[in-house]
Parts: structure tokens; C-alpha cells; sequence
């Protein structure tokens, strides 16, 4: 990335820090996960998971299927909101300001994660078949890697992860950083930004007259 990039990409910041969470559309890809492992979901497997949806989403169509906040981990990235739904499965800490107890639990010893009404597709509307065939595809590149070792390899290997100095915990990413770091020139992420933004106000819109 030359220094003009970069300094275009920097300015792009602010304009993705208000965004509107799609909980619904989260939870729904979490349940199609859960489905697609007989229920027995590995935890670490659900956060990149979801991470590579959102990824895939953003890089494909334009838009981000969550539009939560990327952060970058010692381990890869995640959507900060996904990750801190997953972690109310393992602590009560009205902190996170989400939880998604009321539709799934966790097994702590074996760490899986399970839907706790297996029989029911949760907003199974927010998923078309794009999304599905998506997460389909996902699992099915990883299902048998039992120890997750290709999977954190593909991780680590993101142009987007940041190797982060010792001590350490995150360091935030913002949409303009990670199409950047996929090869999108300033006109492109200008393009998907606007569309983010319209999308975003939209959703706001109809979250208030509801």
C-alpha cells in the first residue's frame, strides 16, 4: 500500500464507527453453523466462522453481512460484536451488552457449542441462498480439521491480520484497512463505503419505525 493509499484509507475511518449491528443476521448464521455440525459446533471454529462470512460478504458484494467491527486478535480476526455473543455463552457480564444465552449453550469441557432448540431455524429469513452456500462451503473446508491447525494458518495467512507486538490483546480494523490490504483501489472502497452508508441509514430508518 503506497503512503497516498494508506493516507485515503486512514480518512475512511470515521465513517464506519456508528454502524447499526445485524444481531438477527448473526444469530441466524450461527444457528445455520450449528445445523451444519449436528449441533456440535467447535467454539474457535464458530469465531473464525463467522469471521470468513463477513469477509467473503464484504469482498464479494460490498457489503459486510454483520456490519459489527473487525478487530484483529492474537489468534486472527474476528467481528468484535460475534465475538463478545459467543463469549456470553461462557460468562454472565452485562458489560458485553449482548447475549445470545437464550439460544445457545456451550459445553465448557469439550467446548461446542449447541443450539438449544436444534429443531428451529433462527431467522432463517436474514440467510438467502448465497449466504447459505457460502457457509456451506466454509464448513466444508474445515469439518474434519479436528485440531483447527489448516484453519489458523488460513487465518493467520489474511492480508488483513496483524501480527501484533507482545502484550498486546487487539488492535481494530476498519473496512477501508481490509479492502485495502485485498487489493481495492481508493474508487472502489469509495464506492462500497457509500453503499455501506446508505445501507446503514436505511436499516436505522426502519429500526426507528418499527
Amino acid at each position: 500500500m503506497n503512503e497516498q493509499h494508506a493516507n485515503y484509507v486512514n480518512t475512511l475511518d470515521s465513517r464506519c464507527t456508528n454502524l447499526l449491528f445485524r444481531e438477527k443476521k448473526a444469530i441466524a448464521v450461527l444457528s445455520k453453523l450449528c445445523s451444519l455440525s449436528n449441533n456440535k459446533l467447535d467454539y474457535f471454529k464458530a469465531t473464525k466462522f463467522m469471521y470468513l462470512f463477513d469477509r467473503n460478504k464484504l469482498l464479494t458484494t460490498g457489503e459486510p453481512a454483520f456490519y459489527g467491527r473487525p478487530c484483529s486478535l492474537p489468534l486472527g480476526p474476528i467481528i468484535s460484536e460475534v465475538y463478545d455473543g459467543l463469549k456470553s455463552l461462557k460468562i454472565d457480564d452485562s458489560n458485553l451488552g449482548i447475549d445470545w444465552k437464550e439460544h445457545f449453550s456451550l459445553d465448557r469441557n469439550k467446548h461446542l457449542i449447541h443450539q438449544v432448540d436444534q429443531d428451529t431455524e433462527l431467522f432463517g429469513g436474514e440467510l438467502s441462498e448465497d449466504d447459505v452456500e457460502c457457509l456451506q462451503n466454509i464448513y466444508a473446508k474445515y469439518e474434519h480439521d479436528v485440531e483447527n491447525r489448516q484453519l489458523k494458518k488460513d487465518i493467520a495467512g489474511l492480508p488483513e491480520h496483524v501480527n501484533l507486538p507482545e502484550g498486546k490483546r487487539y488492535q481494530p480494523l476498519s473496512y477501508a484497512y481490509i479492502l485495502s490490504k485485498n487489493g481495492y483501489s481508493n474508487s472502489e472502497i469509495e464506492d462500497v463505503f457509500r453503499e455501506i452508508e446508505y445501507e446503514n441509514l436505511l436499516s436505522a430508518v426502519l429500526e426507528l419505525a418499527k
